[in-house]
Parts: structure tokens; sequence; C-alpha cells
């Protein structure tokens, strides 16, 4: 089900008179919106949903963790997998999404003061 800052994007386009569709590993039965089970690791039958839609990904595991090595990969796993799924499947689709909007955190990189970070560089000392 949707995070709270999903929620909020949804519930808003909703009330606009979008077509909000959710894609989610675990579909509730009583949710606000139209929802349609994935994976988030392969594009399946769901890619319809993308054709001229506007896509928000907001995909990817809680940033709440130490930034050893194993987090690291999980949360950039968490995030990647989704977001190839997606791209693999609008890439077959005629309309194209219209829109495509992707966010996440940088706290996984830990306080690197003012340096500027990427996914290149190794975690910083300090907490997320």
């Amino acid at each position: 089900m949707p995070t709270g800052a999903m929620r909020r994007l949804a519930n808003d386009f909703a009330v606009r008179g979008d077509d909000v569709c959710i894609l989610t590993r675990s579909p509730q039965p009583h949710g606000e919106h139209r929802q349609v089970q994935w994976d988030g690791r392969t594009a399946g039958p769901w890619a319809t949903e993308l054709e001229g839609a506007m896509v928000i990904n907001l995909a990817g595991e809680l940033v709440d963790r130490r930034p050893t090595a194993k987090n690291i990969e999980r949360l950039r796993r968490s995030r990647g997998e989704p977001t190839h799924a997606l791209v693999a499947a609008a890439s077959h689709l005629p309309p194209r999404p219209r829109l495509w909007l992707q966010m996440s955190t940088l706290a996984i990189y830990g306080d690197a003061g003012q340096t500027i970070v990427d996914e290149k560089r190794p975690a910083a000392d300090g907490p997320p």
C-alpha cells in the first residue's frame, strides 16, 4: 500500500479528476485507489498502466539504518530494481509515459558535509 507521501499525491491527483493506479506488491482489499499487483523487479501485464501515464516512482526501502555495505546495497537494489522494471515496461509501449518523476533520499550516504556525493562515492562517516 502507498506510503504517506504517495497516498497524498494519489489523493491530490484523484481530486483533480486523474485516474490513479497504484502498482503494489501487496494490494489491499479496500484501498482508496485502483491497485495493480507487480513484483517490483520485472515487467509484466501491469505495463499497460504506463501508457501515456504520469509515472511517479518513490519505490525504495526506508533509509533508517546504519550505512553498512550490506544496507547500502539493500537500499540501492530497492530503488534500482523497480526503476529498471518500469523502464523495461515503458520502452515497449506505443504511447510512452508523458511524465516520469523519480525520487528517493540521499540519506544512505551518511554525513559528508559539503562534499558532493553520488552512487560511486563510498558511504561517509557519521550518521545517515
